[in-house]
């Protein structure tokens, strides 16, 4: 069939432009593809087929019965000679070599590309030995009694002797009185010991590895392995290098699907037990070439349906800009921008609206290499662009974790500030209603200036409070550890949490952020305590009446953690 060049042109000028549309998330980008050279390249694939041996073993209980296909030997050198003379045996069949041709002549190309199995050999070679453990008795000393059929008496524990009761009148008192005496024991009539229960007073048990065969036969059964090796052959020798590289990125064993393939020779070795193949096979190729931002890009691209080998960074340049606002936003903003994360959701969404670089971050996930990647993306971009988005990445989404981090534990010490109040002001409000000395209390103006009065006061805070606030900020930091998941996924795709996940930005403590937020709240209370004037105002300003008000609500609310069984 003739080759049309124009006509493959114009084809890989369609995967092209399917490919930038698919891999990035420019709708509308068009460019020219100039045509430098395509051709139908020949060369020859040489198949080579080796035989060898496999002996698979396992071992079952007991004696086989030898028989015309069933060979059974007692002695272990007798064994491995017979499975050395079978195995030469098998492979030295006057048709092995013909099963593995007629094998290969009647399948496709590349059906065979791994080690199978041909043939099986028609006898069983076993070997009969006597059991390890039990050295053929099929027995074995009881491990309760160690052999000795005797064991402890469970009834007297070994003593002999069991102790009995009785009541005894006494004349003198006109009283009854118990009296222990002892006697023989008549479970095992005052020796102290009686027959094993395991063992039944034999000594011996059932040996568990033989089952009480007292033998074991390891069966081997013997297969003629035929084994692989495709190589290229080429008709000169300066060969330019993109040429093996796309065969043997398409697979030596799959280049029928991508080209044509047919068989021209193939021969027997019998004296080295192997097989020779060789087929003669064409291959499309095509370069073409394009500016691209002033940017000089050459395309290699193989195959009846045109697969992309290289496209000399493309992606990079066409996702340049979205690169760059990411090392930006990576390496100047996040540290010094509190929402960072919040500022940089359009920037990370624009990112990973790009299908290549979403396959980039699963693959990192995969444990994939920076030049494992990149030859995965058909080097459409460099292992820089890899590795600097990657760090970018890295940098923007720490960074939202640790202001989120701040952020949400000052959140809490506000709201552990707002409960102390609460229980505070209700606490002292019961306490002067009922006449009690209060459990929780607000300071008088010169409490501050008495630490013992203060700390004793703080120390009986936080043993009413102190586990209330605890609970209450470790769901707190529940809530933001799904937060910030919600916005990895938000900002991203799912590949992004999975990328975060795979190398531990998602992992958010929540029991010392908790502890921490508590003495933090205990701090806040320690540098501006809650103070009550004379005239029943809070801090002098607001009256206490109207904090009440909204204190008996928060109480309410916090009443339900009392049914927690920490308390």
């Amino acid at each position: 069939m003739t080759f049309d060049k124009e006509q493959y042109h114009q084809h890989c000028k369609q995967v092209i432009d399917l490919y930038i549309k698919d891999s990035t998330r420019l709708e509308h980008f068009n460019f020219n593809v100039d045509l430098i050279e395509a051709y139908q390249y020949q060369f020859d694939v040489a198949l080579t087929v080796h035989l060898s041996s496999r002996i698979d073993s396992y071992r079952r209980i007991g004696t086989v019965q030898a028989n015309e296909y069933t060979l059974v030997y007692l002695d272990h050198y007798a064994y491995h000679d017979a499975l050395k003379h079978h195995s030469s045996a098998e492979l030295n069949r006057s048709n092995a070599l013909s099963d593995v041709e007629y094998r290969v002549l009647t399948s496709p190309y590349g059906t065979l590309h791994q080690a199978i199995e041909v043939h099986q050999y028609d006898k069983n070679i076993c070997h009969t030995y006597e059991c390890d453990v039990c050295h053929g008795h099929g027995r074995i000393n009881c491990s309760t009694c160690h052999g000795s059929g005797k064991s402890t008496c469970g009834y007297c524990s070994g003593s002999g002797q069991t102790q009995k009761s009785r009541q005894r009148h006494d004349a003198y008192n006109n009283q009854y009185r118990t009296e222990y005496y002892y006697e023989s024991c008549h479970y095992c009539w005052g020796s102290g010991r009686s027959n094993c229960s395991p063992c039944h007073g034999s000594g011996k048990v059932q040996c568990h590895t033989c089952e009480g065969t007292a033998y074991i036969t390891e069966v081997s059964t013997i297969y003629t392995v035929a084994t692989p090796k495709y190589s290229l052959i080429f008709p000169q020798e300066d060969v330019p290098k993109y040429i093996p590289d796309a065969l043997y990125q398409a697979g030596l064993h799959n280049l029928a699907q991508h080209g044509n393939v047919s068989l021209h020779m193939h021969e027997q070795y019998p004296d080295i037990l192997a097989m020779q193949f060789a087929y003669s096979a064409t291959m499309n190729f095509a370069r073409s070439q394009s500016n691209i931002k002033d940017y000089h890009i050459t395309w290699i691209l193989y195959g009846d349906q045109p697969q992309i080998l290289e496209s000399s960074n493309v992606l990079e340049v066409l996702l340049q800009k979205d690169l760059d606002d990411l090392i930006y936003r990576g390496q100047y903003l996040p540290r010094s921008l509190p929402f960072s994360g919040f500022l940089n959701t359009k920037t990370i969404q624009k990112f990973t609206e790009s299908e290549i670089n979403q396959i980039m971050l699963e693959k990192q996930c995969e444990g994939k290499t920076i030049p494992q990647v990149r030859e995965h993306l058909q080097r459409s971009v460099s292992e820089e662009y890899i590795a600097q988005s990657s760090n970018a990445l890295l940098k923007i989404i720490t960074s939202a974790r640790r202001w989120s981090l701040l952020k949400w534990m000052l959140l809490c010490v506000v709201i552990g500030y707002v409960l102390y109040t609460s229980q505070a002001i209700t606490e002292l409000y019961y306490a002067q209603q009922y006449h009690y000395s209060a459990k929780v209390f607000a300071f008088s103006d010169d409490a501050f200036k008495n630490l013992s009065v203060f700390f004793d006061n703080l120390v009986g805070m936080s043993k009413y409070i102190g586990l209330k606030l605890l609970i209450t900020f470790y769901v707190l930091f529940f809530i933001r550890r799904m937060y910030f998941r919600s916005w990895l996924k938000r900002a991203g795709t799912v590949r992004l949490y999975w990328w975060s996940n795979y190398f531990s930005l998602t992992v958010c403590r929540r029991l010392m952020p908790a502890i921490v937020a508590v003495l933090l709240t205990f701090a806040a209370i320690y540098f501006a305590p809650l103070t009550l004037d004379a005239s029943n105002k809070v801090w002098g300003l607001i009256p206490a009446d109207i904090i009440l008000d909204y204190s008996m609500k928060i109480q309410q609310w916090l009443s339900y953690l009392n049914y927690l069984k920490f308390f």
